[in-house]
């Protein structure tokens, strides 16, 4: 049985045989006195002492916690969080808040243990009727199968004694008996050391006394502290050898978050002490150069991949010096919106860049029937390149006004919808957002992103699909079979001079080494004759000498600016498309700042710098579609991935990475060097890319319930409608007649841009259907974003957050601690129309941090449960 539920989460293979053999042959034996028994064969249970036995039994175990939670029985805490059960080992307590959802989940109980061949220990296993002393305990006759179940007044579960009337006047005595036996065992060996020092006897006390003295404190509360105390005084009079009456800081349950806190802050510091370089840490400058170099090469693949892809539906075509501009403007602009973002927006290490996000609305606009390409109706139409003026040469003005005007559209309809995201952003309504929006939502969005572009992916790769396949072989060879490989590299730390670290450059750049190597090999095979000379050949696309005039025609330097295709034009249906684009770059954004405060290590940003981050990210859009890039920004996850890896978290090395693109996006013939790249090789890289998009959607799936049939329906029915209503609308582009022109347009770029209608679907389905929180998702997607929110000491110094040099105005007129984005900003609960900062009262503690309205409370005695 177990090797059956193995296999059913995906074990199986020499893993799952590996498994299977330390069972083969199980034997025992027992010790009676100094004699032991013959060795006797096992059959039943894990093997005492190996370390997989506890993983193997949870496995075993877990799915009977999931059959139990699924009957949303259980009791509540807080406004929304129920706990059906506790499970610990072999101990499972269930929990219910009358006697008919108690004995539904005694029922659950017996018919698994029935399937699955366990008993139940009759003799440990009773019920609890926690309960007022005024409330008469419950007569109901509760049975697991056919054994009945006896009531009992107290129950010892994980050390504690819990009785029916939630007193731990029981607890705090066996608490106090074994911290009394641990205080005679330090004051025997006090005693035959000849003594020691007060600081030794204290340490001593704190291993040896106080982890049993304290032990479930935080449960038993602060009424029975009087023999807590006297445990305390009579060690101090051990040691001083006189009668002492003291008042030591007892463990309340602020001392314990107190505790827990400043553990949390030492591992924080031995976190920031492992960091090369932190956020507010500049290196010398030599390494911000190299290291700022290192971030453009990590952005490299995703960034180049954009204008790649988009080239064709712009009606670029064979204007490979057309197309290196677009490729130095969107380097340029990723450089000059990560100057921006790193300065006034959020203040982390962050490296924006363009966006998969816009692409898919983009071709759906371009796919309108007043854009359509019409060299892609030459052959139909008999038209020939060059001589018929509807298609007139690549490169010619009346061709680049072609593809100008097309740019211009989605420039206008790019600059409009982020004005969306600046609002958003900046106005704080973003954390309102996102209590309505879950991972059944995120993951057909994110996902049908990639699947809407497979036919770019393919149709360069089938130029030559062996250089492909082999460019798909060397990424995945890279990052993944190598990615633990590195190699020794020199580096400079302050106070100890030169000395060399091994640097893991395959995990780093695996599509630039990959893209250089198959590049390479290219032009080898080029030039040994390998690819055909005729354009109609197959494998002639492979060749590295059929765009080289692209670098001779290209500008040594281009500057570029605003408005250089001309001035942007704006539809409602482009702008409409667009919004899509926007909301899904906004979402991912906000996990972002928090895994690089982490990585970096810099405190979990507050509430104001995530709105301004994301309202400054809209106004870095709105750049990228003034200059012409083609699509939008966003944060680059790749690269917040590699502070983990160089240990450096220093802004001023992102930003040096930042001006290193501006430099290189007015190099003309650098951005021409990329067009040169073989197309196959370019198909390769989407290949990988475009399929890392979609499992970068699926994996938001982690955190929902894939048993329950509720969130598979959503799933399915989002992503299937999600390709198939905008595969039918491409086929059918007239179906759309509501009588305007405009409507006709907007409802053809909605209806034909798949990630809005897989992200809408799955709105709508996933906030409809019934669903708890827990099988929904929300919990744990939410708690995933904002981990980090407690990961400080005390008052975490926020001061990195601050806006620059207008800072100490700001503080001057109160007014600003109601604009979003400022730092003096005092978030407000949407839900209980009160301020989070109830700690100026003396009420709770307010954290501070953004979007995280997922607290409980519980208090013993209000509830009236059934254990």
């Amino acid at each position: 049985m177990l090797w059956f539920k193995l296999m059913r989460i995906g074990i199986d293979g020499p893993y799952l045989e590996a498994v299977k053999s330390l069972y083969e042959t199980t034997l025992s034996s027992v010790k009676l006195g100094n004699n032991m028994t013959d060795l006797f064969p096992v059959k039943f249970g894990v093997k005492q002492g190996c370390k997989l036995s506890p993983t193997l039994y949870s496995i075993y175990i877990n799915d009977l916690a999931d059959q139990i939670n699924r009957l949303e029985n259980g009791i509540t805490l807080g406004n929304d969080v129920k706990i059906s059960l506790l499970l610990y080992a072999d101990d499972i307590a269930l929990l219910a808040s009358d006697e008919q959802a108690l004995q539904c989940q005694l029922d659950v109980v017996d018919i698994w243990c029935k399937r699955w061949r366990m008993t139940l220990n009759s003799s440990k296993t009773k019920i609890l009727h926690f309960r007022n002393k005024n409330v008469e305990r419950s007569e109901f006759q509760f049975k697991c199968g056919d054994l009945a179940l006896d009531y009992d007044s107290k129950y010892r579960y994980l050390g504690l004694t819990f009785n029916e009337f939630m007193d731990y006047r029981f607890t705090v005595k066996e608490v106090t008996k074994a911290a009394s036996r641990a205080l005679s065992a330090l004051y025997t060996k006090y005693l035959s050391c000849g003594g020691m020092s007060f600081d030794v006897y204290t340490k001593l006390y704190s291993s040896l006394v106080e982890p049993v003295l304290y032990y479930g404190a935080g449960i038993w509360g602060q009424t029975n502290w009087k023999e807590v105390q006297a445990i305390q005084n009579k060690a101090l009079a051990d040691k001083m050898g006189e009668r002492v009456e003291v008042q030591v800081d007892l463990p309340s349950n602020d001392v314990i978050k107190h505790t827990e806190e400043k553990n949390e802050g030492k591992k924080k510091k031995e976190k920031k002490r492992d960091l090369l370089y932190s956020v507010n840490e500049t290196p010398p400058w030599y390494l911000c150069i190299l290291l700022g170099f290192q971030h453009y090469l990590t952005a490299f693949g995703s960034t180049i991949s954009v204008p790649l892809v988009l080239y064709k539906a712009l009606c670029i075509g064979d204007d490979k010096v057309g197309l290196s501009e677009v490729i130095s403007t969107i380097f340029f602009v990723s450089g000059l919106c990560t100057l921006l973002q790193t300065t006034i927006g959020t203040r982390l290490p962050i490296i924006q860049g363009a966006t998969f996000a816009f692409l898919t609305p983009t071709f759906s606009i371009l796919a309108l029937p007043q854009w359509t390409c019409p060299y892609d109706l030459a052959a139909s139409k008999n038209w020939t390149v060059g001589v018929d003026p509807e298609v007139p040469g690549y490169g010619t003005d009346a061709h680049r006004e072609i593809w100008y005007s097309r740019m211009r559209e989605i420039q206008g309809a790019i600059i409009v919808a982020s004005l969306a995201q600046v609002v958003i952003g900046y106005s704080g309504i973003l954390g309102m957002i996102l209590q309505f929006i879950g991972p059944l939502a995120i993951a057909p969005t994110i996902t049908l992103i990639s699947l809407a572009l497979f036919p770019a992916a393919s149709d360069l790769a089938s130029k030559q699909w062996y250089i492909a396949l082999m460019t798909m072989f060397f990424i995945a060879l890279f990052s993944q079979y190598m990615k633990n490989i590195s190699i020794p590299v020199c580096k400079f730390e302050k106070g100890k001079g030169c000395g060399t670290y091994r640097l893991p450059i395959f995990k780093l750049f695996p599509i630039f080494l990959a893209l250089l190597l198959s590049w390479a090999i290219c032009g080898i095979l080029t030039t040994a004759g390998a690819f055909p000379d005729n354009e109609k050949g197959w494998g002639y696309n492979a060749r590295t000498d059929t765009k080289l005039y692209v670098i001779n025609d290209a500008k040594w330097f281009r500057f570029p600016y605003p408005g250089q295709w001309g001035v942007p034009t704006v539809s409602v249906a482009g702008v409409f498309g667009m919004l899509a684009g926007v909301l899904a770059s906004m979402i991912e954004s906000v996990g972002d700042y928090y895994a690089c405060a982490r990585l970096a290590g810099a405190p979990p940003p507050p509430v104001h710098a995530v709105n301004r981050g994301i309202g400054t990210e809209g106004l870095a859009c709105i750049l990228a579609g003034a200059w012409g890039s083609g699509n939008g920004t966003t944060s680059y996850s790749e690269n917040i991935g590699a502070i983990g890896i160089t240990k450096v978290g220093s802004v001023r090395v992102v930003q040096v990475g930042g001006l290193i693109m501006i430099i290189l996006g007015c190099l003309g013939k650098f951005g021409a060097l990329f067009v040169t790249i073989p197309d196959p090789v370019i198909g390769g890289l989407f290949m990988i890319v475009f399929g890392m998009v979609t499992a970068v959607g699926l994996s938001n799936l982690q955190y929902v319930d894939l048993t329950s049939s509720r969130n598979i329906f959503i799933l399915g029915t989002s992503l299937f409608f999600g390709l198939s209503c905008p595969a039918w609308f491409r086929d059918n582009p007239k179906a759309v007649d509501t009588g305007s022109d405009i409507a006709d347009q907007i409802l053809s770029v909605l209806l034909g841009t798949s990630m809005f209608i897989g992200g809408i679907v799955g709105f709508v389905l996933d906030n409809t259907i019934p669903g708890t929180p827990e099988e929904r998702g929300i919990l744990k997607w939410r708690a995933n974003v904002t981990q980090d929110k407690d990961d400080s000491s005390g008052a975490p110094d926020l001061s990195m957050y601050d806006i620059p040099l207008i800072q100490k105005y700001l503080d001057r007129v109160s007014v600003f601690k109601y604009v979003p984005f400022c730092p003096r900003y005092e978030p407000v609960d949407c839900c209980s129309c009160r301020k989070r900062s109830d700690e100026k009262k003396g009420n709770v503690q307010e954290d501070n941090h953004a979007y995280d309205n997922t607290a409980t409370d519980m208090k013993p005695g209000t509830q009236d449960s059934r254990l």
